[in-house]
């Protein structure tokens, strides 16, 4: 029987197919049980899967897909890992949860090899129903899925992910808006010199390449 796709059971083909490579060794974060981690084993694109997850039930899962897991709160886990010892760190859907991103992305930087890639992405905060929610009916509460999502501790756009990106010393290779733009969404992408693309989009994938910590 097929598993239920819950909160923790999103296997995240789209981030998955922008870990780039073969036989590497990947460090995800908030892996859930561990669906992205195991199909990038199951395609020979990573070789070892290391797993961090605070929830207990979805860490309990994982480690029957992945090499090893960590039950562990992001904000305060000091990597046990060998400097230089990944390939690629995956953070789907994660920065925005933590309270000190810009620390965490500190500490993944040394475990990362000089040249390794991050591969993120975030809810953009900058989506036209979101906004239009705000500007039209002064409403911007919480819900239990989405950009406004109930347990996000930050907000990004497009823009300021890159920047918290370069400013904790990597250097962005890639973004990608998903869902990917309508044709009138290019058309108007065009026609703005490229301003309004991440209205259309409800998250923003990033890749990132990380330098010598």
């Amino acid at each position: 029987m097929a598993e239920p796709e819950t909160y923790f059971h999103h296997p995240r083909g789209d981030v998955a197919a922008l870990v780039k490579g073969t036989g590497l060794a990947v460090l995800e974060l908030g892996c859930g049980a561990g669906l992205l981690g195991a199909s990038l084993k199951a395609s020979g694109t990573a070789a070892r899967v290391a797993g961090v997850e605070l929830d207990e039930r979805a860490a309990a899962e994982a480690r029957g897909r992945l090499d090893e897991v960590a039950c562990a709160d992001l904000d305060m886990f000091a990597f046990p890992y060998p400097a230089e010892s990944f390939d690629a760190v995956v953070a789907a859907d994660v920065l925005e949860h933590v309270r000190d991103p810009w620390g965490l992305l500190a500490r993944i930087r040394p475990v990362l090899k000089p040249g390794g890639r991050l591969i993120a992405s975030v809810p953009n905060v900058k989506y036209l129903p979101v906004l239009a929610r705000l500007i039209l009916r002064d409403d911007f509460g919480y819900r239990d899925a989405g950009v406004l999502d109930r347990t996000h501790l930050r907000f990004f756009t497009a823009t300021t992910a890159r920047s918290m990106l370069a400013d904790s010393g990597f250097a962005v290779e890639r973004t990608v808006f998903r869902p990917p733009p309508s044709w009138k969404a290019m058309v108007l992408h065009r026609i703005t010199l490229g301003l309004l693309p991440s209205f259309f989009a409800e998250q923003v994938l990033i890749v990132a390449r990380s330098g010598a910590p």
